[in-house]
């Protein structure tokens, strides 16, 4: 990160094209520094794949009874390759606006997901769970807890008048003056609808037993 900010600030222009701008430094061995580059992305991209693959895999397999064969990675890997060089290429020439916009995109779901994630681990079982109905629909965690889905819900929507993109900006963050808060909504938000919502269910089941 200091090497690209020294680089960003020494040569102009430098993130137009940051890989071959560092690579040309090296004069006649360019091309190992390329090498390098190229190597240091596939190494890179191959977890991205894998974490992309896990993923997709994880999210499919509940609700549909999938065998996970060497011909499905592959066709899997494939389309998750292809899709994101298209992504690339559509956004290389403005890739850091486009990646700084994608960053905020995913905070917005993963602030309240961690949010939801705390508050039953530490206010409501405190810890205590059944590992194997977990792996279980038919357990005593259900397949889908619709208070959490409900909560998760509410404050997505709840972050949108307080986002600040550059393709979207919310009423209440230009009234602030462009402050983006949405992370805020995004903890308090379902943290409090999902700890009061799940201790009455929680009573309920105590005293239903």
């Amino acid at each position: 990160m200091i090497l690209e900010a020294t680089l960003t600030i020494a040569i102009p222009n430098f993130l137009d094209n940051s890989g071959g701008n560092l690579a040309h430094l090296f004069g006649s061995f360019a091309i190992f520094m390329y090498l390098i580059i190229i190597f240091g992305q596939l190494a890179i991209n191959v977890f991205n794949l894998y974490g992309a693959f896990m993923s997709t895999i994880t999210t499919i397999e509940p609700f549909w009874k999938l065998k996970v064969t060497q011909k499905v990675r592959v066709r899997m890997m494939f389309c998750v390759t292809l899709a994101g060089t298209i992504l690339c290429l559509l956004g290389q020439s403005n890739f850091l606006s486009f990646f700084l916009n994608f960053i905020f995109f995913i905070s917005y779901f993963l602030i309240p997901w961690t949010s939801l994630n705390l508050v039953d681990y530490y206010l409501l079982p405190r810890g205590q769970y059944n590992v194997k109905d977990i792996f279980d629909v038919n357990g005593q965690y259900g397949k889908i807890n619709g208070i959490t889905c409900m909560a998760f819900a509410v404050s997505i929507v709840a972050e949108i008048p307080f986002v600040n993109t550059s393709f979207y900006i919310g009423p209440i963050a230009k009234a602030f003056g462009g402050a983006d808060i949405a992370w805020l909504i995004g903890i308090i938000v379902p943290a409090i609808l999902y700890y009061f919502l799940m201790k009455q269910k929680l009573n309920k089941e105590v005293c239903g037993n």
